[in-house]
């Protein structure tokens, strides 16, 4: 199993998909069915933005590791929990988001 940071080491097959709570009716329907999928939240922790982990092992982590097996793919989901700009990015695989306000 590889320990990932965002930053998603080389060999996982990614695949990027971010949901906001107030617009995911507005998002087209992903055409694959993910290995493994996270939750983040953004939100301010000692005074810096941050992503906290929803759900399973890494709920309430503040910018967990995310731990997956090489092939796999992966999706996250970002919910943007303080109203602020965010993106999310996995620059290994070319992957990235647009900012998030909502």
């Amino acid at each position: 199993m590889s320990r990932l940071p965002v930053a998603v080491r080389t060999g996982v097959v990614f695949a990027l998909i971010l949901g906001v709570q107030a617009a995911q009716a507005a998002q087209a329907p992903a055409s694959y069915t993910p290995d493994v999928s996270f939750t983040l939240k953004t939100g301010i922790a000692e005074g810096r933005l941050v992503f906290i982990g929803v759900g399973g092992a890494i709920d309430g982590v503040v910018n967990p590791e995310l731990a997956v097996v090489t092939d796999q793919v992966v999706q996250i989901t970002l919910v943007n929990g303080d109203g602020v700009l965010h993106d999310v990015a996995v620059p290994d695989f070319g992957a990235s988001s647009e900012q998030i306000a909502k």
